[in-house]
């Protein structure tokens, strides 16, 4: 059985599993940042509270992962790699689903397959592609 538990941005064990769930993500997973954040820096994200609804998840007697609703109504969800494949986030993704009524988006990396076929098996369907330029870099050239 899936668990929820909120996250609480005070309590040290909280903030220890989110971090080691940032530590295990692989580059091709990420949309948000392309460069682990210092712990400090990590702490700071979580005391901003920058979601509707974020919960660690657990199963039987210890942490899986996470997930956690955007105002814009973005669902993120991801799981330790032990936990990956046996139907945890299926069930995380449908108490999310209940818990939350309403529409919901994710927004998935392009070269993170694994989640769009994930998602795409739970309903949700392809919509957009998004671009993304640092800084402006390239402002000044001409095509």
């Amino acid at each position: 059985m899936v668990e929820f538990v909120s996250v609480d941005p005070k309590n040290a064990e909280h903030l220890g599993v989110l971090y080691s769930l940032l530590f295990q993500r692989q580059p091709h997973q990420n949309i948000s940042h392309r460069v682990m954040p210092f712990f400090a820096d990590h702490v700071a994200f979580v005391e901003s509270k920058p979601y509707i609804a974020w919960y660690l998840i657990k199963e039987g007697r210890g942490w899986v992962g996470s997930t956690y609703l955007t105002p814009q109504r973005e669902l993120g969800i991801f799981l330790f790699e032990h936990a990956q494949g046996g139907g945890i986030g299926k069930r995380a993704v449908k108490l999310m689903l209940q818990l939350h009524p309403g529409n919901f988006y994710a927004n998935i990396a392009p070269s993170n397959t694994a989640s769009q076929r994930f998602f795409e098996a739970m309903g949700f369907r392809h919509i957009q592609q998004t671009y993304f330029i640092q800084g402006g870099e390239h402002a000044s050239k001409t095509t």
